[in-house]
C-alpha cells in the first residue's frame, strides 16, 4: 500500500449554498477533459433542449450561448472547475487525506 495520498475529484451540485449532490471520482478514472464533460452533462439536466443545442454550437455562431461553459481556477496545487448556471456544478481536485470523510462519497438524497 502506498503512502502517497490518492488524488480525487470532488463533484458537487449546488443550488445557492445548498448542496444537493456530491460524489468523488479518482484521478486514475477520469481526466480533466472527462470531468468537464461530466459537469456539462449534469448541467444539461437544468436546460431546455434548444438551450443545450445552442450551447453546443461554436462560440462564433450567433445562436451560441455559454450556458455550458466551464470556468477553471487553479491555486495551491488544486483545481476548481465550475459551470455557469444556478443550480451549478463544481469539481475540485483534492486528496483523500484532505477529505477523508468524502473518500467513499455517494450522491446526497434530494429534498
Amino acid at each position: 500500500m502506498s503512502d502517497e495520498p490518492r488524488r480525487i475529484w470532488v463533484i458537487e451540485g449546488r443550488s445557492g449554498v445548498e448542496i444537493f449532490f456530491r460524489s468523488t471520482i479518482g484521478f486514475e478514472l477520469a481526466t480533466e477533459v472527462d470531468i468537464i464533460a461530466m459537469l456539462q452533462r449534469l448541467a444539461c439536466r437544468h436546460l431546455a433542449p434548444h438551450e443545450v443545442l445552442n450551447a453546443s454550437l461554436r462560440d462564433n455562431d450567433r445562436s451560441y450561448n455559454s450556458l455550458l461553459a466551464i470556468s477553471k481556477d487553479t491555486g495551491e496545487g488544486r483545481d476548481l472547475l465550475t459551470t455557469q448556471l444556478d443550480p451549478h456544478y463544481t469539481a475540485r481536485s483534492e486528496t483523500d487525506r484532505d477529505l477523508p470523510d468524502l473518500d467513499e462519497a455517494r450522491p446526497l438524497p434530494r429534498g
